[in-house]
């Protein structure tokens, strides 16, 4: 199902699969980060790293770094990502795909009924730091710093600016 750019909406090797589909191939940023919640939810870090940089290496091609409603196209192996001629960008629910982004790449779950915040960073190649401000949580805020261990380990330091939630960082 993955394509180099995002996870399609069937798989290649499935009768009635065509990469130029509006249902039978495409991709949709915005299926692509439920995907991205529920990898993240299981903790498949490294698998939701993949998807999402194949979301941004596709978003260089659309008008200002702007991921569409759907996109087409064959493998990355084999060329670009192609928008469909009649997806609609900016669109709502494609616009807010990136702010998945920051949940995966902080690790970001919930724990409600321990009110219990956990964080396992994982930053995309060529991104050592990420300073995310002002996530809301109730009626408090969470500042939050990730940088990235200069020895390859693939270690990171969490730094807290800011809790104002009333839920603790575990």
């Amino acid at each position: 199902l993955f394509s180099g750019y995002g996870i399609r909406t069937m798989a290649a090797g499935e009768k009635g699969y065509n990469p130029m589909s509006y249902h039978n191939g495409s991709i949709w940023p915005h299926d692509n980060s439920l995907c991205l919640m529920g990898l993240n939810a299981q903790g498949f870090h490294a698998e939701a790293l993949i998807v999402m940089e194949g979301l941004l290496k596709a978003g260089a091609y659309f008008e200002n770094n702007r991921l569409p409603e759907l996109f087409c196209g064959y493998p990355s192996e084999r060329g670009n990502p192609i928008r469909y001629p009649v997806a609609c960008s900016p669109q709502a629910w494609a616009a807010a795909t990136p702010l998945v982004f920051l949940q995966v790449m902080l690790g970001l779950r919930l724990d409600h009924a321990g009110r219990r915040i956990f964080l396992k960073p994982a930053l995309p190649d060529g991104m050592n730091r990420l300073s995310v401000r002002r996530i809301r949580l109730g009626a408090g805020r969470l500042d939050v710093n990730v940088t990235r261990s200069g020895d390859g380990t693939g270690q990171y330091t969490v730094d807290v600016g800011s809790n104002t939630t009333g839920w603790t960082l575990a």
